[in-house]
């Protein structure tokens, strides 16, 4: 009998001690990531940094000197350490290519340029610290994770590394003081427009200097993203600037105002334009002389209906900052910004391929030349959709407003928010937004879905990448049989915007707002507070699996393959301000345009107007097996054994806390015993007494 009353002891302390669960997996959390403040960087650490990253994650990161693999020269001299008193060593500008490898040649692209203007600190920063986070958060975040298996990040800290050195906002090229920004032959004004160009063997100096396409192409800077585009597909571009808030995309330059548009100018400034709207003024903005160049109209570029959803999403999930989030609109825009009137790098990575006659070859007298032909491109190179962020009314904000490694998904500056995380989150959505795809949640959440009794099977799905999703349903298929059926039709929100409509050119008026800022990771990880947000960001569906398929299948059984399918965005081809050619830039047109195909150098992109989930596999019995009786019998045991043990263990654990286990083994046992029977002798004494047989 002792051995029952070791066993019923053993089970008791199994109830009292808490075991760690062997069924379900350990859930890492934001406390497993490294902390740490983010700090201005030199140009010498930013640059070690990325070499020990690259040696720290090299699944992940490619390093790429820009001199070495384009052959062109270094943009002068920089210090070798942040103790150096005098700049020692050739300026490098370094490369970094992101993204799980091996990359395939589909797979979707973003560019990230840091510091274009050396004295705008902060682009360096966000560049860099974007990489490093990234790199450090994919175990144990699975969006970042997804977002390197799937997307190509190319980021570019120092593009300006001598004027970022030196805090100063131009390149020294060649002794001549050029601005990266508007180093590109995109809107300038065609001096030889019908002159036949010549062979590069006939250029020589002194046509160089006669201004026949001398004035682009002088910085380093500008070769250096040349030549990216020139071998890449890049969907989405950011250049992180200083001194605004705001996010800003072409048209930048005036040669697409309507005609007439100055003349309407020239009367009544946007300054006074603003003052009539309620719109505050900044007189450093929005000088007189430059108001009279301005447009009122006709800066909408075919592709404006993206380039607003964007910008909106990017506010929304970068959030605010001291209360205020990012305002955005055209470059060209009055009411919005100060334009260029010029195209500068925005107008030229998103237009230079499709509007050929607001280009031109470019001829620099800088760093001994630079061949013509790297400034012809085809019909793919430049079609990005390019922004521009303003990052901060500080050229270099506090230290204390930078923000910290663990603050990434944080609302406030208490919790580790500052400029760093903002912008950080703001380049994770637009990495997001290179390419639709659907999912159900029940893949993140480490559970499979589950069939109950009668063949019904709940489903929760949602979209990401995209805005609007136009349809989803559900394509149910029968493996090894010439049978499918899609469910019904849904529309609505992604997991950007579910039930989000504004037309505010800011963010705090979103609904969106609220519903997209999580202190989690968007994608729909297993952890419990992420699965609230994404109930509500998904579609659902119940399906009567035994209704649903055919009945020779239902009574012999059948392995189903489940998919979600979505169509998405078909609203970015509507266009505010009609042209004879619709959208033009790679993201829309590989959503929107069925037969839509683009390559460049060794990658390409093929469209496609449907996005599918991964399949789900599920094995269905046949119907007459779908009751699962034995599960009945099972639960009725269970419960039996449960009421039969239930008086032992309440009597061990009411022993347990009577002290008795401070006895010896053998007096413990003993008196288990004699407690143990003195318990069934009282039950014996007040059973009933039982029919006798006469």
């Amino acid at each position: 009998m002792h051995h029952v009353v070791v066993l019923l002891a053993f089970m008791c302390i199994l109830t009292l001690y808490p075991f760690p669960s062997l069924s379900s997996p350990t859930i890492q959390t934001s406390s497993d990531y490294p902390r740490y403040r983010f700090k201005y960087l030199s140009y010498d650490e930013i640059n070690s940094g990325l070499r020990q990253l690259s040696k720290q994650y090299p699944q992940y990161l490619t390093l790429i000197s820009a001199h070495d693999h384009y052959h062109l020269p270094n943009p002068g001299w920089c210090r070798s350490s942040i103790d150096s008193v005098r700049a020692d060593v050739p300026c490098e500008i370094l490369i970094a290519q992101v993204g799980l490898k091996p990359i395939e040649k589909h797979r979707p692209q973003m560019l990230v340029v840091g510091s274009i203007h050396g004295d705008e600190r902060l682009g360096a920063l966000i560049a860099y610290y974007t990489v490093k986070i990234m790199l450090e958060h994919a175990p144990f975040d699975p969006w970042i994770s997804r977002l390197l298996s799937k997307r190509v990040l190319t980021v570019i800290p120092l593009p300006n590394p001598s004027g970022y050195d030196r805090t100063m906002r131009l390149e020294d090229a060649d002794g001549q003081l050029v601005d990266p920004n508007t180093d590109f032959p995109y809107g300038i004004p065609r001096q030889d427009q019908n002159q036949e160009i010549r062979e590069e063997s006939d250029t020589n100096a002194a046509i160089l200097q006669q201004g026949k396409g001398n004035e682009c192409m002088r910085s380093i800077a500008a070769r250096v993203l040349n030549e990216l585009f020139q071998e890449r597909l890049f969907r989405i571009a950011l250049a992180f600037h200083g001194k605004k808030e705001f996010i800003a995309y072409s048209w930048g330059d005036d040669t697409h105002c309507q005609k007439g548009t100055k003349l309407k100018m020239d009367p009544q400034s946007s300054g006074s334009v603003r003052k009539l709207l309620g719109i505050p003024t900044d007189d450093d903005d929005h000088d007189e002389e430059d108001d009279e160049d301005q447009c009122v109209d006709g800066w909408q570029t075919p592709d404006d209906a993206a380039f607003t959803d964007l910008a909106r999403g990017m506010s929304a999930f970068a959030s605010s900052w001291q209360k205020q989030f990012y305002n955005f609109g055209p470059l060209n825009d009055p009411l919005q910004y100060k334009p260029l009137n010029y195209g500068g790098f925005a107008d030229w990575g998103y237009a230079a391929s499709f509007n050929p006659k607001h280009t031109r070859t470019c001829r620099p007298d800088t760093y001994g030349g630079y061949s013509l032909y790297r400034t012809r491109y085809n019909n793919a190179s430049n079609r990005c959709l390019t922004f521009i962020i303003e990052t901060s009314a500080d050229a270099r904000p506090p230290d204390k407003y930078l923000g910290s490694s663990h603050g990434l998904y944080a609302r406030n500056k208490k919790h580790g928010n500052g400029h760093v995380p903002r912008n950080i989150r703001l380049t994770l959505f637009g990495l997001d937004m290179l390419q639709a795809y659907v999912f159900f949640l029940t893949s993140h959440s480490g559970t499979a879905p589950e069939v109950s009794r009668g063949g019904l099977l709940a489903l929760h799905w949602s979209v990401g990448g995209a805005v609007t999703v136009d349809k989803t349903y559900l394509l149910v298929e029968i493996v090894k049989a010439n049978w499918s059926i899609t469910t019904g039709v849904q529309s609505g929100g992604s997991m950007w915007s579910m039930q989000s409509e504004t037309t505010s050119n800011s963010a705090s008026n979103s609904a969106s707002s609220a519903l997209l800022f999580n202190t989690k990771s968007p994608f729909f990880a297993s952890a419990k507070s992420s699965h609230a947000h994404s109930k509500r960001c998904a579609y659902e569906e119940t399906l009567s699996l035994y209704h649903l398929i055919p009945e020779q299948y239902a009574s012999s059984g059948a392995t189903l393959k489940i998919r979600a399918v979505a169509q998405v965005d078909s609203a970015w081809n509507t266009q505010k301000n009609p042209s004879h050619f619709g959208p033009q830039s790679h993201l829309v047109r590989a959503r929107t345009d069925s037969t839509w195909h683009a390559s460049n150098g060794e990658f390409e992109i093929i469209s496609s107007e449907l996005f599918y989930s991964s399949p789900l596999v599920i094995n269905l019995p046949p119907e007459r097996y779908s009751q699962k009786w034995y599960i009945d019998v099972w639960q009725l045991l269970i419960l039996a054994l449960i009421c039969f043990l239930a008086p032992p263990l309440i009597f061990g654990f009411w022993m347990f806390r009577s002290g008795f286990t401070t006895l010896p083994a053998s007096a413990f046992a003993a008196s288990m015993r004699h407690r143990f029977r003195k318990v069934l002798r009282s039950i014996h004494n007040n059973s009933p007494p039982q029919p006798t047989n006469m």
